[in-house]
């Protein structure tokens, strides 16, 4: 059984885009799977958005083991895939299916990660 709390922290409610809904909703449940499949016992998943001047930002972020500074350049790369005991059973392809996806929408997709503590991963819309 996971334990895990998914807060969010909202500083645009909503916002418009022209895209695939399944594909954008894919892209999210994707990256919201992993953070929580790697996140600690009792820890909290945070979803931020953040109106800025010219973009809207959402981030989602958990607290584990992160990935090591080395392996984050590759982490959206087909069939990367982290050595830890939670990956066992990945495929590889999730995240790289993410970055295809915001390509073709015109998102700017990143992580940045603090081992063994933070992971997050950042979505980048133009308005």
């Amino acid at each position: 059984k996971l334990n895990r709390t998914i807060k969010l922290e909202e500083d645009i409610a909503y916002f418009e885009i022209n895209a695939d809904y399944s594909r954008i909703r894919q892209m999210f449940i994707t990256v919201l799977d992993n953070a929580i499949k790697f996140s600690y016992e009792n820890t909290d998943i945070t979803i931020k958005t953040q109106n800025l001047s010219d973009i809207v930002k959402v981030s989602i972020t958990n607290y584990g083991d992160g990935i090591d500074e080395k392996d984050l350049p590759y982490v959206f790369n087909e069939y990367y895939m982290s050595l830890d005991r939670q990956n066992s059973t990945g495929t590889g392809l999730g995240l790289a299916i993410c970055s295809y996806i915001a390509k073709k929408h015109d998102i700017n997709i990143y992580a940045k990660s603090n081992k063994n503590d933070k992971t997050s991963f950042y979505f980048e819309f133009k308005k």
